[in-house]
């Protein structure tokens, strides 16, 4: 349209080269709209038959018209500008609508047509309602909104573990539209996905939890102001519902997003009944990783590392509340300590089976494996240290770190007992000189009371080893008070 209106004025030798803002609207509007309309309207009967090469020709052509979406973009820019009696608002609406069952039809058609044209397609549609999301509240909106959440549902539940990459766009373009939600709407679309949620672990469906997962982790994360608020009020019934997903069968993607849902969570210090929901939330992760069987080794590292960050938040940002669930947070180290083993299972003792797991990273790359020992040394080193929360006096925080190290005092001993049995198995001498830092800073709370106690606790074979321990710790590590 510009192009066109420009090389009319220099045929006239008019001065003039560009059109004022409110003519470029109107011409944009209606130009593009009416031809939008015609178009969709066509191609969508089109998508009623069944000829798979018809529809892929119409995909195509939908895709070449990049000009004319982008047009209609900038005139919903300056519709906003303009004051008017509401008849742009409807012509606007109208096309929105058809644009967004133009893309639920379109989803019907995957099977048939190119994967990556249809998402490209579809998620382009989303986009540009997001782009509009000041008109989502009129009276149609909520229909749209309900449309849009299906064809999210539909891309996740097929591409969530087959196509990263096609994921990973459908999960920028949903945070996109989720941030656009008007508080009503969000409210809408929240508790159909909790109510989803709360039927599915009653009866589980894996490709349907995965998806949901996904779902309610983007709207926990783009909730914003008006939204947050509705998040905060039903949190812990949501808590109570993630710490259920242990008795569901689910992909290694799931367990890492339920585990970053939780570190999340902990790291909001504004999310304040999670403080009720630690034990819980402790519970769920040990039985996640005790239960864990990976079918691809891949995965492996990253739930250890998704585990490592989830701990480490917890001592970092909830040391009053975790000293109520030691317990399990330290079978859930012994989980991580056994990771490193080698995979030999000839000489495991009854005791080491007890806390034996399928997370078994020894057979993965090198370097994959000491970033996964850096992860776990860096969380023994954050124990004795003192929190950083802005919520509390640093006189708060010396007090909270002390007593979380009086409390974590009584389980170093059996965390030590576990290493000297992993270290006897066998594990990298990479590994072991990495985790060796971390532990050390972690003995740092002990006594000769507790060393006696690992000894009586051990083996002769690992009573040795411990006796080497503990001798390169007082050489390098512990503070004497000499130079």
């Amino acid at each position: 349209v510009c192009i066109e209106h420009r090389e009319k004025v220099k045929s006239n030798n008019q001065p003039q080269y560009w059109i004022p803002l409110v003519d470029l609207s109107n011409l944009i509007l209606e130009q593009s709209t009416q031809s939008l309309q015609c178009y969709i309207d066509a191609t969508c009967k089109e998508l009623c038959n069944n000829d798979s090469l018809g529809t892929n020709k119409n995909v195509k052509k939908f895709n070449s018209i990049d000009s004319l979406l982008r047009a209609f973009k900038v005139s919903m820019k300056f519709d906003n500008l303009l004051n008017d009696d509401g008849t742009r608002r409807r012509v606007l609406m109208q096309v929105l609508e058809k644009l967004v069952s133009f893309a639920y039809k379109l989803m019907s058609k995957k099977n048939e047509l190119g994967d990556e044209d249809v998402v490209k397609t579809v998620l382009m549609v989303v986009s540009i309602v997001a782009e509009s999301h000041n008109f989502l509240d009129e009276p149609n909106g909520k229909d749209i909104v309900e449309k849009i959440v299906s064809i999210f549902w539909g891309i996740f539940s097929v591409y969530s573990t087959r196509e990263p990459t096609i994921n990973g766009q459908a999960e920028k373009v949903t945070c996109q539209f989720i941030r656009s939600l008007s508080r009503e709407h969000f409210q809408n679309v929240y508790e159909s996905t909790h109510g989803i949620l709360r039927k599915l672990i009653l009866k589980p469906k894996p490709g349907d939890i995965d998806t949901v997962i996904i779902l309610i982790d983007i709207m926990i994360r783009e909730s914003k102001n008006a939204n947050r608020l509705i998040v905060k009020k039903n949190l812990s019934l949501l808590i109570s519902h993630l710490c259920n997903i242990d008795q569901c069968e689910t992909s290694d993607n799931t367990i890492i997003r339920v585990l970053s849902i939780f570190t999340y969570l902990c790291t909001q210090r504004d999310f304040i009944s999670l403080s009720l929901e630690i034990a819980g939330v402790t519970s769920t992760v040990h039985s996640l990783l005790s239960n864990y069987d990976s079918r691809e080794q891949r995965n492996s590292a990253s739930i250890f590392n998704s585990a490592c960050d989830l701990l480490h938040a917890m001592f970092k940002y909830r040391r009053s509340e975790i000293m109520r669930t030691l317990p399990p947070v330290t079978a859930i180290i012994y989980i991580l300590l056994n990771a490193f083993k080698r995979p030999s299972t000839s000489s495991l003792s009854s005791e080491t089976l007890t806390f034996r797991t399928k997370l078994n990273i020894s057979s993965l790359s090198g370097e994959v494996t000491i970033k996964s020992a850096q992860k776990l040394a860096r969380l023994f080193a954050e124990i004795p240290q003192e929190t950083t929360s802005a919520s509390s006096t640093s006189e708060d925080n010396r007090t909270r770190s002390s007593e979380l190290s009086k409390a974590f005092k009584k389980h170093v001993s059996f965390i030590l007992i576990e290493y000297m049995k992993v270290l006897v198995e066998g594990i990298e001498n990479k590994v072991k000189e990495t985790l060796n830092i971390g532990l050390f800073s972690l003995m740092d709370l002990c006594t000769e009371h507790e060393r006696d106690l690992v000894m009586s606790s051990l083996g002769r074979v690992a009573q040795t080893v411990f006796k080497e321990f503990w001798a390169e710790y007082v050489k390098e590590w512990k503070y004497t008070g000499k130079a």
